[in-house]
């Protein structure tokens, strides 16, 4: 069913595109660039996407061998004061590291309180570890964070505070439509860190792909602006040739 939509999504993109470039063939002086324009940015969006999902299904079917000292798991809800499935996917992909690992190894489990809730990301995420045998005093946590920026902020903060080493090789766990952003907030951190993703629940997995995506273009968004602008200018020669001529003279 997921793949069935995420099918359709693509589909509409690229039908959006080629209606785009139709209309582009408008006899009307520079409204014809603006659809030629207009399906380039469709068809770079479809590129950009299918790449994303690429990469991010990647991240979740890696075998990490690496060695690492340090595992930042990143909270993603609770329900009744629980983690939720999605959470416990990271929480096991984390656990596994951890004992592949041949010293102990600490985590910090990263989440604040919610609207309504009466405990954090962070202690719901210690307690499952505890259930699943990590000792206590390999957990660290940082419960003030409310988004992905705050996340790795905060974690940073905590490394500089409580640490009394500086982690060298450090490893990221999140879900795989998550990875991508997680790392480029690290990036602009400068935390330098590995990462590596688990699956996520198929109900949703199409609506959070396209949210995240999109915010991770936002990250991006100077690079884009440029981008966007030399296509504009581009469309508007290609569709209209007698602006070469007039600006050669």
């Amino acid at each position: 069913m997921f793949l069935l939509r995420l099918l359709c999504i693509s589909a509409a993109v690229f039908i959006l595109a080629y209606g785009f470039y139709l209309l582009s063939w408008l006899p009307v002086l520079f409204l014809n660039g603006l659809f030629l324009w207009l399906c380039w940015i469709a068809v770079s969006t479809l590129f950009a996407l299918i790449h994303y999902l690429s990469w991010s299904s990647t991240y979740s079917m890696i075998e990490f061998t690496k060695p690492t000292n340090l595992i930042i798991v990143l909270g993603a809800g609770l329900y009744r004061e629980k983690v939720t499935q999605m959470l416990a996917w990271r929480l096991d992909r984390a656990v596994a590291l951890y004992f592949a690992q041949e010293q102990p190894v600490y985590i910090i489990v990263s989440g604040g309180k919610g609207e309504g809730e009466h405990v954090s990301e962070a202690e719901a995420m210690k307690a499952y570890l505890i259930e699943e045998h990590i000792p206590e005093n390999h957990i660290l946590m940082e419960d003030e964070s409310h988004s992905t920026y705050e996340n790795l902020a905060n974690t940073k903060q905590i490394l500089h505070d409580r640490l009394a080493f500086r982690p060298e090789n450090m490893t990221i766990v999140t879900s795989q439509f998550h990875i991508l952003r997680a790392l480029r907030f690290a990036q602009i951190l400068k935390i330098k860190a590995s990462g590596i993703s688990s699956r996520t629940p198929y109900a949703f997995f199409d609506t959070a792909l396209i949210r995240d995506f999109l915010a991770l273009m936002y990250c991006y968004k100077l690079l884009l602006t440029i981008y966007f602008g030399l296509l504009f200018i581009a469309s508007m020669l290609e569709a209209n040739p007698f602006l070469l001529k007039l600006f050669g003279q």
